[in-house]
């Protein structure tokens, strides 16, 4: 299965995740047409709303040390605690290609999300890995990079570029 990268402001990004309720050969063959997607996009995550379906996957491929991958993919994710501690990034966004945003979020996080295998896992990241899953968890509540925009101005700056250039 081929799947093609949203671009905003396709509405599909707006809207909210459906819960996996089982993790089907089908659920499966469809992470690895996200993972394809991510690979030749050269990103570190990506969210199903991001390829147009409302279920809740999002895929990680996130640079570590010493030439090493964080690369999983992550069922019905949810954060179940963050840090006080919130470090600010420029982070870009497939959807948004060319635009960065400096955005401040928590350091540290647990989630817990099912793996591919369907089995419910509970684990701690910080630094990019964290910061991943918290940006495409925002994606799965609907949830954009520009809505990271403080200065109203700068925002709509953006949006419309992307509306001059959506097709219909």
């Amino acid at each position: 299965m081929v799947l093609t990268l949203r671009i905003y402001p396709d509405p599909v990004l707006r809207k909210k995740s459906e819960p996996v309720t089982k993790v089907s050969k089908r659920i499966k063959e469809y992470v690895d047409s996200m993972f394809s997607l991510l690979d030749q996009s050269r990103g570190i995550g990506l969210a199903a709303q991001q390829t147009g379906a409302l279920k809740s996957i999002i895929v990680l491929n996130v640079p570590l040390e010493n030439n090493k991958r964080f690369r999983t993919a992550l069922i019905n994710p949810s954060i179940i605690k963050k840090s006080k501690e919130k470090q600010e990034f420029e982070e870009g966004c497939l959807s948004f290609p060319g635009v960065y945003v400096k955005i401040f979020r928590p350091d540290t996080i647990i989630s817990e999300a099912l793996d591919i295998t369907g089995k419910k896992n509970r684990f701690k990241s910080s630094g990019l890995v964290a910061r991943a899953i918290q940006h495409e968890i925002d994606h799965l509540n609907g949830i954009l990079l520009i809505d990271h925009i403080a200065n109203k101005e700068e925002r709509e700056r953006i949006e419309k570029i992307f509306v001059k250039d959506y097709k219909f």
